[in-house]
């Protein structure tokens, strides 16, 4: 073939390529610009599979999804010609429709994969019953209202009889179930059994509720009846959990194998995954909008659930102030100044900055930062004193304010200040008004391996965030730290689930620290960071911002805790 002919070829190819994308983007501007009304799907569980019936008031020949991305892809089997887009969030026929039948198989994927994602539907492993994420079924705004009916046990209401039930597009996103799933009850509410789970696993599960209820009875807590959904996603690898909360439900997934082992450490995993979610009942009342909240809602949660395990024994002092510890640095670590900067990396960043921010309150009020009981007392003064409203943290720094210690005024008044954005962390825990408290960390209390690769990768996390949008996720494994790019939208070209050993040429366990530090300092001089797999057969540049000097770490040291560095 001469070059000619090649030419020719390559001319071909061009104009159909161009053509196909000529006709994508029509056929995306004409979805965007569809406004059909009040759209119907009706929700009903056949033969183990969720079946939707999608009605809609006038004929098109286009949908968009709120949401879209491989789960979809891969678990949506739709009656006729219909056609999803490649990014899983149109659909697409070849002639204009009123409505069509989908079946969406129940999905094998490890819920979780994808970063703040939820799997859409989940089989509770006894086969009698599914969860249904509601999110997943509803069109784009654009299109007008979604309107879903079921049949089963709706999240946002809480524990219902059975029957034909309807959410909106204006209800919040969560989980419902269809079926028949096991109920046991735990007074007022109700625990909804995954059969699949290791008996070990539920055992500690009911062990923990009732402690919970026993403990924190002095709570106020609003709203009715709530059912907490304990199911697991099978699948291989290391134990991993994930939990979320809707109103009216919270549910509790473990995915992965080993857990119905005897382990005493994923025993204390498990202690503080479900008293967490279980304490959710008193403080999901958070006002929308309030300044770094989230980080007063998942840090408070994490803060009274160590504060049980504290108190039942499972951490000693030691443990106990070395988990305060690992947030308190983790938070550090992150990039941005103030907690505004902190809260759009979202991720895990709230639950570690909330800690420590609930923990410096409680050693306000109460003298010593090892008085674990302090942060559900000072939760108990907010929610008594906002009532049935909502609360933000000048609600619960105010309770810290009533109760605090002779001369630490100042550091509530420190701390509504860094809520509020008026100042940056590291200005705020430089402050005197610590002294007692705080104290520079050593650099030879990060070479500990476990605190070493958890800085690195919360250093390149934070990073990350910054540079990619939409759904992925982190993994950190053996030391191996992998981004899952299937859907991220990222500056930098990651191929999908690049796996990162070293950063600048460090290795991520045992110079991870020295890492860390890496990373700062190449953003700040060069503008990128080097990243490699473990062999350095694969490396990959970053773009970074200058995101400013290395932080100076400092660790929590009360005089009554014990000499060593965290565990």
């Amino acid at each position: 073939m001469g070059g000619g002919d090649l030419m020719t070829e390559w001319y071909r190819t061009f104009l159909v390529c161009m053509l196909l994308a000529l006709l994508t983007t029509a056929a995306r501007a004409d979805c965007a610009s569809r406004h059909l009304g009040d759209v119907r799907v009706k929700v009903a569980m056949r033969e183990g599979a969720v079946q939707l019936a999608f009605e809609l008031p006038q004929a098109s020949s286009c949908l968009r999804f709120k949401s879209g991305g491989r789960l979809r892809l891969l678990n949506w089997h739709i009656h006729g010609a219909g056609r999803l887009s490649s990014a899983g969030d149109i659909l697409q026929w070849e002639q204009p429709v009123r409505s069509f039948e989908v079946r969406v198989s129940p999905s094998a994927l490890k819920d979780g994969q994808l970063d703040r994602t939820y799997t859409p539907v989940m089989p509770l492993g006894d086969g009698r019953a599914l969860a249904v994420y509601s999110d997943y079924l509803l069109l784009d705004p654009a299109f007008g209202r979604t309107t879903i009916e079921f049949e089963g046990l709706p999240a946002r209401q809480g524990l219902m009889q059975v029957g034909h039930q309807r959410l909106t597009s204006e209800d919040p996103p969560g989980f419902f179930l269809l079926g028949s799933p096991s109920v046991e009850r735990f007074g007022d509410d109700a625990l909804i059994v995954d059969q699949s789970l290791p008996a070990p696993l539920m055992k500690q599960i009911r062990a923990l509720m009732d402690q919970g209820s026993r403990q924190l009875a002095s709570l106020p807590r609003p709203g009715g009846p709530i059912s907490i959904l304990a199911m697991g996603g099978g699948g291989q690898g290391k134990p991993s959990w994930r939990g979320d909360v809707s109103p009216g439900l919270i549910r509790l997934g473990f995915y992965g194998q080993g857990w119905g082992s005897a382990d005493p450490a994923l025993a204390r995993v498990v202690a503080k995954f479900v008293l967490h979610e279980r304490f959710h009942l008193h403080n999901m009342r958070l006002r929308s909008g309030a300044p770094a909240g989230v980080f007063l809602l998942e840090g408070g949660a994490d803060a009274v659930a160590l504060g049980l395990q504290h108190q039942q024994g499972q951490l000693d002092d030691a443990a106990y102030l070395g988990q305060l510890n690992l947030s308190l640095q983790q938070c550090q670590l992150s990039t941005g100044s103030t907690l505004r900067d902190k809260e759009f990396l979202g991720g895990d960043l709230p639950y570690h900055c909330g800690l420590v921010l609930v923990s410096l309150a409680s050693w306000a009020a109460s003298g010593s930062v090892l008085d674990s009981r302090q942060p559900a007392r000072l939760w108990q003064a907010t929610l008594k004193a906002v009532g049935d409203g909502p609360y933000d943290w000048h609600d619960f720094l105010a309770a810290a304010r009533q109760t605090a210690v002779p001369g630490r005024q100042g550091v509530i008044e420190l701390l509504e200040q860094l809520v509020h954005d008026r100042l940056t962390l590291q200005d705020a825990l430089a402050a005197p008004a610590w002294r007692g408290l705080l104290q520079p960390a050593s650099q030879g209390e990060h070479e500990v391996p476990a605190l070493s690769s958890e800085f690195a990768s919360r250093t390149l996390m934070s990073l990350l965030e910054r540079q990619c949008t939409g759904p992925y996720g982190f993994h950190l494994e053996d030391g191996i730290f992998t981004l899952d790019t299937a859907q991220a939208r990222c500056k930098a070209a990651w191929p999908d689930r690049f796996p990162v050993a070293r950063l600048n040429g460090l290795d991520f366990v045992r110079q991870g620290w020295q890492a860390a530090q890496s990373v700062w300092q190449s953003c700040k001089e060069k503008g990128e960071v080097q990243i490699a797999d473990a062999q350095q057969a694969r490396t990959l540049t970053l773009p970074c911002p200058d995101i400013g000097a290395v932080p100076r770490l400092y660790r929590l040291v009360p005089p009554e805790a014990p000499a060593s560095g965290p565990t």
